[in-house]
């Protein structure tokens, strides 16, 4: 017989906090804690790559903008493209233009602070 695990949504954010975002500061609207945690959640609710998680997210929109810090929105397809693309998450499709991603990112070892992307 198969336990359930069960993590609280803070502990997911908690686990994410520390990612750090490999890309420049330019342009960055979301944080990249919240983006990630959307990214998992979505995944977890059968979500299929980032269009798939956008769809989700923009469906949860009142959850999300009431749980996660999320000032300019819910992050377009786009935003999980390119976080998924810059966090290593292991992808289906390794090839440059793969959008069907799985697994979780790991958080760099270097302590940081929430960054946007």
């Amino acid at each position: 017989m198969s336990k359930d695990v069960r993590a609280a949504l803070e502990e997911v954010i908690t686990h994410f906090e520390d990612l750090e975002a490999p890309r420049s500061s330019f342009n960055h609207r979301h944080l990249l804690v919240s983006v990630m945690v959307i990214a998992v959640m979505g995944l977890l609710a059968g979500a299929s790559g980032p269009t798939g998680i956008a769809k989700w997210a923009r469906m949860k929109k009142d959850l999300l903008l009431g749980t996660l810090e999320l000032p300019n929105g819910i992050p377009a397809k786009d935003v999980f493209r390119r976080s998924f693309r810059e966090s290593h998450l292991v992808c289906a499709d390794p090839g440059p233009r793969s959008t069907q991603c799985r697994g979780i990112p790991r958080p760099n070892s270097k302590a940081g602070t929430s960054r946007a992307v």
